[in-house]
């Protein structure tokens, strides 16, 4: 599977439904240059996402005609239903922060702080616990510096790590638990599939929305996650499935 398969959808589904407010939120001139950038920026096929965009015209009331010969698939018809209940400001902030995560470049201090003076550096000599604590708990609206000694490295953007919580409704993609329902109140944590301290990776292909307790037992028991099949599979042989899923 292409780990940017949903994310090819997620975006063909915002140009389809917000069309030309959609180019010009995201600073383009026409969407043949927004899916010439985007399909690079994201490694996919600008055919297969000019397609996608076409499936969508038929279930979003876009004014362009679409693919109005051919039964929709499941997974349009899916995130289609599950996107509708975004709106147009909520998928903006989505679209950016998928962007902006997947266009990271090295820079140097002086850079960094003419970009953001809310910085949280992250030494990548820390646990993995230790670096999801302050990505969970410290500084939600902090961007990421990892520092490697007294050298910066790279800058994250910690917007994707919100924007996916809101795209979930903060329910985790396991279980589906939902604290809102029981407490009245959203949380949920962020899970960098990939270690992070090992790959630098905070891209959204690399990050699950867990309830507290998928995100501690994973930490403890080590299970691998088959990216294919999107399944858990842990060393007692217990495979867990994901109850939700838009954006792997």
């Amino acid at each position: 599977m292409n780990d940017t398969r949903n994310v090819m959808y997620i975006l063909a589904f915002y140009f389809s439904k917000f069309d030309v407010d959609a180019i010009s939120q995201l600073g383009y001139s026409s969407f043949k240059k927004a899916s010439e950038e985007l399909s690079g920026l994201f490694g996919f096929n600008m055919n297969s996402f000019k397609n996608r965009r076409d499936d969508f015209d038929v279930l979003t009331g876009s004014h362009r005609t679409g693919w109005v010969s051919r039964p929709s698939t499941n997974i349009v018809k899916e995130t289609n239903q599950y996107l509708q209940s975004l709106s147009f400001a909520e998928l903006t902030a989505l679209v950016k922060s998928l962007i902006e995560n997947a266009d990271i470049s090295d820079h140097g201090i002086s850079q960094t702080t003419e970009m953001n003076i809310n910085l949280r550096e992250i030494d990548i000599e820390l646990s993995e616990s230790e670096v999801e604590q302050i990505i969970n708990y410290e500084e939600p609206t902090a961007d990421l510096i990892v520092v490697s000694g007294n050298v910066p490295h790279r800058i994250y953007r910690r917007s994707i790590i919100e924007q996916l919580k809101k795209l979930y409704h903060y329910q985790c993609q396991i279980c589906g638990y939902s604290f809102a329902e029981t407490y009245g109140a959203n949380y949920a944590e962020a899970h960098h599939i990939d270690y992070f301290t090992k790959t630098q990776n905070n891209n959204a292909k690399n990050i699950m929305i867990l309830c507290p307790n998928h995100h501690r037992i994973i930490h403890q028991t080590a299970p691998v996650f088959d990216r294919d099949a999107l399944i858990w599979i842990y060393q007692n042989g217990l495979v867990e499935s994901l109850k939700y899923n838009i954006h792997l």
